[in-house]
């Protein structure tokens, strides 16, 4: 029996959910954040988690929705791994997502 067939990423996934979401709650000029996460029937924190992601700068979206089709659970990119960048500028937040791993390579290739 064949295993499932590629999916996006996990992160590409919330990455898109997060601009869904803006678009939403653009229109709905009166709904916050926790109106939002009640109506999804999500904890507020997870859905400004996942809002987060676009406070991103534009470079590492862009990356991001590119990424191609996989047939892993986890990619190498994390909304989790992606959390702690989101308060730098937008040229550090560059800056670390270029950033070698411990192996020597960037973490993130071709970016």
């Amino acid at each position: 029996m064949a295993g499932p067939g590629p999916k996006s990423p996990p992160v590409q996934t919330f990455l898109k959910q997060a601009l869904d979401w803006q678009a939403y709650l653009s229109e709905r000029p009166g709904l916050t954040q926790s109106a939002l996460a009640k109506d999804l029937g999500m904890n507020r924190v997870r859905v400004t988690q996942i809002l987060n992601l676009l406070r991103l700068a534009p470079e590492i979206q862009r990356h991001i929705l590119e990424l191609p089709l996989t047939t892993k659970k986890r990619g190498a990119i994390t909304e989790t791994s992606l959390r702690p960048l989101v308060g730098l500028s937008m040229q550090e937040q560059v800056e670390e997502f270029q950033r070698p791993t411990g192996e020597g390579e960037s973490c993130v290739k071709n970016f």
